[in-house]
């Protein structure tokens, strides 16, 4: 995909750490012809950034984050046996051959590095097979949490009594 962007930076050289530099930008990521637009802060070593997708294919997302699995794992060699575990279920994802439009929003520090640091919020829309679900989800202190609405059926062996439930994934 093409990738278009505009970031500003600042610090000082004195003071060249990261709780030191302020970087603020947007950019947009153009994906088989749909857009994930997204924006970011990092200030005094804290980090948040939000991103949007509109009927974005779920495999070109998919294709977009595996090699991001690659790099994290490249730097915690410790931990690679959990990314390998985590690139191989994200992989199944490509199956769902779907579209979501989504908002993502996600906060943290750059001093702590582990998930129970990290906040997301997100939520959307899923469209895949003949089905619509609704969705909202959030990541906090390690814990996630994640409630969908079917809107209509999602396969054929679902009968008319379950179109409009509430599904939890947990």
């Amino acid at each position: 995909g093409q990738l278009s962007s505009q970031f500003t930076a600042s610090g000082s050289l004195e003071n060249l750490t990261a709780s030191a530099i302020n970087l603020n930008g947007s950019g947009k990521l153009n994906l088989g012809g749909n857009n994930v637009n997204f924006k970011g802060e990092l200030a005094a070593g804290n980090w948040q950034g939000t991103a949007e997708t509109d009927r974005t294919s779920i495999s070109s997302l998919v294709n977009l984050g595996l090699p991001l699995l690659d790099v994290a794992s490249a730097f915690n060699p410790e931990k690679q046996e959990q990314y390998s575990n985590l690139k191989s279920k994200i992989q199944n994802l490509k199956s769902l051959d779907g579209q979501i439009s989504n908002q993502i929003q996600a906060a943290g520090s750059l001093d702590k590095s582990s998930v129970a640091d990290v906040s997301v919020n997100s939520s959307g829309k899923l469209n895949i097979a003949d089905g619509t679900v609704d969705f909202k989800g959030k990541l906090d202190a390690g814990q996630w949490q994640a409630v969908g609405l079917c809107l209509k059926d999602l396969t054929a062996e679902l009968t008319a009594n379950t179109k409009q439930r509430e599904v939890w994934i947990i």
